[in-house]
């Protein structure tokens, strides 16, 4: 199996969040990063919907956006490949998600506040930038508090996947 996280990551969410990257073919961001390449993942795990991610992978000749949705459940089995979607990005749409996540202070905000619960949702966002990766983690941020900017750049992610992309309740 593909090495998704750090070793230093916590082996149950390294074996669940890859379960699920591994079933969309995605890469390991981990790798990327060691080949100095810069990407951006969103994976969104809801217990009961359909698991989501959405990469923008930055090459010399621009950027590229892949949103991967699965047949499976967040919280259980990931199932298969339901809906795929590739697309170019454009100048301005890279800058919407690097100004989000710059809003979100995802730099310096701890990566994990170890915060689980039995229905909800995983919300990960992955950088690999300048031969460095981050992850940053939590379950069902709110739009308000502490987690409000976060939750916002996540929303990024999906909204350039197309609104059409998420099918049952945002969690």
């Amino acid at each position: 199996m593909t090495q998704f996280f750090p070793p230093n990551f916590r082996a149950f969410r390294s074996d669940w969040y890859g379960k699920h990257l591994s079933a969309m073919h995605e890469p390991s961001l981990v790798q990327l990063a060691m080949r100095g390449e810069t990407a951006m993942r969103f994976l969104w795990l809801r217990t009961f919907h359909q698991p989501i991610a959405v990469r923008v992978q930055r090459a010399e000749e621009g950027a590229r956006l892949v949103a991967t949705r699965l047949s499976g459940m967040g919280g259980y089995e990931p199932g298969s490949i339901d809906l795929r979607r590739e697309r170019e990005l454009g100048a301005q749409e890279c800058q919407r998600v690097e100004a989000a996540l710059d809003d979100a202070a995802f730099e310096t905000i701890p990566p994990d506040v170890n915060t689980l619960g039995a229905d909800g949702a995983q919300w990960i966002i992955e950088r690999a930038k300048g031969g460095e990766y981050r992850i940053v983690d939590r379950w069902s941020p709110e739009a308000k508090g502490d987690a409000g900017g976060f939750r916002r750049a996540c929303e990024t992610f999906l909204a350039l996947a197309g609104e059409d992309f998420v099918t049952g309740s945002i969690y």
